[in-house]
Parts: C-alpha cells; structure tokens; sequence
C-alpha cells in the first residue's frame, strides 16, 4: 500500500495529524461484530497502521477518524440539522447504514464515506457527501488514498 504509506509519512512530518495509538486486531474484529460488515483489507491496515490523524486536521484540512470514531452516515448524521444539512442523506442516500464516515473536510463541510458489506467485497465504494447530496469517488479506500496523497479534485464536490 504505497499510498498508505505516504500518508504516514506525510502525517509524521505535520505536529498537529502524528498518529494516535493505533488500533488492534481485537479492535477491528470487535467493531465488524458490532457492526455486521467487514472492513476490507486495506482499511483494516490503515488502522492498524495509523489510525486517523489525531482529531486533528492536516495541512489542507482534512481529518481522519480513529476506528473508535469509526460511525455510520445514519448514525452521525441523524439529528444533524445545521449547515450543510447531512440529516438529508437519510433521505437521498440509499446506504446510510452500511456507508461509514471515515474522514472530513473544513469541519464537516464534506464528509467521506465508505461502504461496508456483510460477507467480503471486490468493492467498497467511497462517497463525498455533504448535506443530502453524495457522489462516488473512488471503488476502495485505497484509492481513495490515492487521490487524498494526490489532492486530486475529484475529493470535492
């Protein structure tokens, strides 16, 4: 995983995004549990690896969430009524119970989620969100790495 890689190094280098304790195999086998669906591989390393940035955002005002922070649009997003109104998602998005939030952008302006599925997949798409309005930006968190290490446009909507 290079880009995962990038970006630990990337985050190394920033005060405010050094990694958090990182997350244990009996962490992630609890959460799937929990959650009836599997992370998939190169999520799992992520965590295992870096675990978010801390709270905290990057350079470009990004953060990442620890898989503690880990939630569901459905869950995060229910009583949200502020600006943008994520609470809309409950409404336009089909998957707001199987998609997680994973990171944001300017404090929530966009969110980014990925799909997670009950039995392994060749796909967990990852979406940018923001109020009731959603698009898919990449087919794995890897690539969706990819575009974050590479600050690709297609991240914003």
């Amino acid at each position: 995983m290079d880009a995962l890689h990038s970006l630990a190094t990337a985050w190394q280098a920033e005060p405010a995004t050094q990694t958090v304790t990182v997350a244990t195999t009996e962490a992630v086998v609890a959460f799937q549990q929990a959650a009836g669906l599997l992370l998939p591989a190169d999520m799992t390393q992520y965590f295992l690896t870096v675990n978010g940035s801390n709270d905290q955002y990057d350079a470009n005002f990004f953060a990442f969430y620890t898989l503690a922070n880990l939630t569901s649009i459905q869950s995060k997003f229910a009583d949200y009524h502020g600006v943008p109104k994520y609470s809309d998602l409950l409404y336009t998005f089909d998957q707001c119970g199987t998609c997680y939030v994973f990171a944001d952008f300017m404090i929530s302006l966009t969110a980014y989620a990925i799909q997670l599925h009950p039995e392994p997949s060749p796909t967990n798409t990852v979406y940018v969100v923001c109020g009731g309005v959603y698009k898919a930006i990449a087919s794995s968190f890897s690539e969706f790495l990819e575009l974050y290490v590479a600050d690709s446009d297609k991240l914003y909507l």
